[in-house]
């Protein structure tokens, strides 16, 4: 893994370049010499790709919906058809209006002054950016007719019987333009020799292909572009708990305590330390799966994903809820119903039965409210017994504590936003310092395309507010690695990680590498993929967290 620093434009060129496409093909298409007939009742389409070429594909159909005749004469080259939106062509850039030659093609308004006639392969690679849907000397004038149609989201050229300048033959065939960028032509029954294809112009790289034989075929565009792909790590974690497997408890020995604070992106911090507060007296005389409803904290403090709480609920079974939010004791803990169910404090959830030995307590004081289960066994366990609390402080802090616990109990220890909220399941003992709360995912992007000669930045946003460090991962393939299993849940890797571009500090959650891009024609067609990653403390296992991923694609 290579490390570079802003100065360091030379290697960065140097590694840009060994994935440059040496002949990048920008035009595609294809000069028939003795006549179209192979293309009657076919179909083309150039789809927009992540290089910012097309991608061409043999589908698409004739669309007979069109109606409005625009009166053509021989060699006429109309201009200013506005689309109704606005696309990106290669070669031209963002395009809302355009310019039909009666000679069977169209272009970006102002690409060409005059007609033309003369469809040669000089000429459609030299000249501006052209869409050749049967380039040749035509004469709507002498038969036939030419039809320009909007629809919403589609542009429609019809060349309708247009025969030849010596009027022989006719042919039929369109241009469906859509909003997306894609574009298809499709032929009724045509025969004249011909160009059918795309041009970016200007020279670019360009290849001869065969329609009825060599599709699909992909181009690159010669502007430099870049296309977001993926998803940053979760945008929210709000529920948090430990899943606890029968006789592996650490609850009492490992785990003492601890603390819930509330931060400012609506969820807690939740830090150890807590410990048991003594001198509880007032036993509710639970028996086994009992809710004891309605028990008054005396304050009110603000819950996620419950609002502002002045009474809760306790379960016998080991849980406290905010008042209402419980409809039932529910003995039974499983992630499905911690995840999904109500708002919840789980000291420790299992079927508990406190109405066959110990108690539980609720004892309310000048700023705090403390539930106790004192000495409580599992449903028919005679021999071992568990102490804990759940502490309810004036602002808004949550402490759960423990005492002596039964090492062989199995349950769930935690907070649960409730209503299927993103959620982590921690270790506890392993795994705090650990952050709930609300955030946008990372988001990785370009403040402009990217060409020779030019400077960009590689933008960060949407980190962690408490980030202190993050870095543009540089590669050559789009990749979709899960790191859930490294302690990344929802986390993705985007690309290998070939350079490592350091940013400087985040501020307030964003940063940026500027990179500037010498101004070497042998870095034209370079492509690469681009991510963020960041430290991010107690966002997950790893306070790591990465961005999207970005196909960045070097052009002029």
């Amino acid at each position: 893994m290579k490390s570079i620093s802003f100065g360091s434009v030379a290697a960065l060129a140097l590694s840009l370049s060994l994935s440059a496409q040496s002949g990048t093909v920008a035009t595609a298409y294809e000069q028939l010499l003795a006549g179209a007939n192979d293309l009657s009742g076919l179909a083309f389409t150039f789809t927009p790709n992540a290089q910012g070429g097309y991608d061409i594909t043999p589908t698409g159909a004739f669309d007979n919906n069109f109606s409005n005749v625009v009166s053509f004469g021989d060699d006429d080259l109309q201009s200013g058809f506005a689309l109704g939106f606005t696309v990106n062509i290669p070669g031209s850039g963002p395009v809302s209006s355009m310019q039909i030659d009666s000679n069977g093609w169209v272009a970006p308004d102002g690409a060409f002054s005059a007609s033309d006639f003369g469809e040669s392969p000089t000429e459609m690679e030299s000249q501006g950016t052209r869409i050749a849907m049967l380039w040749d000397d035509l004469s709507p004038n002498n038969n036939g007719a030419v039809y320009v149609d909007n629809f919403p989201g589609l542009w429609l050229v019809t060349f309708d019987q247009v025969p030849q300048f010596s009027n022989t033959g006719a042919n039929t065939f369109q241009l469906q333009m859509r909003a997306d960028g894609s574009f298809t032509i499709a032929y009724g029954v045509v025969e004249a020799d011909c160009i059918a294809g795309f041009s970016y112009g200007a020279g670019q790289a360009a290849s001869q292909i065969d329609l009825t034989m060599d599709l699909p075929f992909s181009t690159i565009g010669g502007l430099g572009s870049f296309a977001t792909f993926g998803q940053g790590c979760p945008n929210e974690i709000l529920s948090a708990y430990e899943d606890i497997d029968n006789g592996f408890s650490d609850l009492g020995t490992a785990v003492t305590g601890y603390t819930l604070t509330p931060n400012a992106a609506g969820g807690y911090d939740i830090s150890t330390g807590g410990a048991i507060v003594p001198g509880w007296t007032n036993n509710l005389g639970l028996g086994d799966d009992v809710l004891s409803d309605a028990n008054p904290l005396g304050f009110t403090i603000n819950v996620p994903g419950a609002g502002m709480v002045s009474a809760i609920d306790i379960s016998s079974n080991g849980w406290c809820a905010p008042d209402s939010a419980a409809t039932s004791s529910e003995a039974f803990e499983t992630t499905a119903a911690m995840n999904d169910g109500q708002t919840r404090f789980a000291g420790i959830w299992d079927d508990l039965n406190p109405g066959s030995a110990g108690g539980v307590y609720f004892d309310a004081g000048p700023g705090v409210a403390i539930v106790t289960w004192d000495g409580v066994p599992q449903f028919n366990i005679t021999t071992a017994f568990s102490t804990f609390q759940v502490q309810f402080y004036n602002n808004g802090t949550v402490v759960i504590a423990y005492g002596t616990v039964d090492p062989n109990i199995d349950g769930i220890s935690g907070f649960s936003f409730g209503g299927g909220a993103p959620a982590q399941i921690l270790d506890l003992s392993m795994d705090l310092p650990f952050s709930t709360g609300s955030n946008l995912p990372a988001a990785h992007t370009l403040s402009a395309n990217p060409a020779i000669g030019t400077t960009v930045d590689l933008e960060l946003s949407d980190l962690p507010a408490s980030s202190p460090a993050a870095a543009i991962v540089v590669g050559i393939s789009q990749l979709a690695v899960d790191l859930t299993a490294i302690g990344m849940p929802g986390c993705f890797q985007h690309t290998e990680t070939f350079l490592f571009l350091d940013c400087p500090a985040p501020v307030a959650g964003a940063t940026a590498f500027s990179l500037p891009i010498p101004n070497d024609p042998n870095l034209l067609g370079a492509s690469f993929v681009t991510q963020g990653v960041a430290v991010a403390p107690g966002v997950n296992t790893l306070s790591v967290v990465t961005s999207n991923g970005a196909q960045v694609n070097v052009g002029n």
